[in-house]
């Protein structure tokens, strides 16, 4: 039985990360993680990546994500991944052009590499920006330098935790530049093509 759960865990890693290595998407739905447990003893599921700004924190709508951890009371190792396309955000957090922001790892810190691509909201095509996450830190700062208009800062990291979790994590932020706006987070608009 142990055996079989190996072989399943070690095809589940061997195929994590998939859609974002190819930059194709594996699905159009976004994902939820999971919250796996072996007896009731190990729980495990990637950080969530979260936008501060002076409005307030928004979580990212999760993409792929691939964990694995070790439960402490026997030592067995565990893990589950999930791929998925970037997702629509489902808010927007409004701030003007000049203003820092964070992008936030919940409860890990960047492990090697990791970074955000800025897109124009709605299209995944087009690169406005490429920002590199800070490797061995919780969180990054931005200082917002856009012009007017809506965007999505899709997320890219590996990442490691005090608790021994480790792995990869992907998801989708909403924000909106405004220089005559108030800052503050809204619900993100419905999903529509803009390129």
């Amino acid at each position: 039985m142990r055996l079989l759960l190996a072989l399943v865990l070690l095809a589940a890693v061997a195929g994590c990360g998939t859609a974002e290595q190819t930059n194709v998407p594996a699905s159009s739905t976004p994902v939820e993680a999971p919250t796996v447990t072996d007896g009731g003893t190990v729980s495990i599921k990637p950080p969530l990546i979260v936008l501060v700004s002076s409005a307030g924190k928004q979580e990212a709508v999760l993409g792929s994500f691939c964990v694995t951890g070790v439960d402490s009371e026997t030592g067995a190792g565990t893990g589950v991944c999930q791929d998925g396309a970037p997702g629509h955000p489902e808010q927007v957090t409004a701030v003007q052009p000049g203003d820092s922001v964070s992008i936030v790892l919940s409860d890990a810190r960047v492990r090697k590499e990791g970074s955000f691509v800025v897109r124009p909201l709605g299209c995944e095509r087009k690169v406005v920006e490429t920002v590199q996450l800070a490797p061995g830190e919780q969180s990054t700062v931005w200082q917002v330098d856009l012009a007017n208009g809506a965007y999505q800062l899709d997320v890219f990291t590996l990442f490691e935790s005090d608790d021994g979790r480790t792995g990869d994590v992907s998801g989708s932020l909403g924000l909106l530049a405004a220089s005559d706006g108030p800052v503050a987070i809204e619900p993100g608009p419905p999903r529509r093509s803009n390129c």
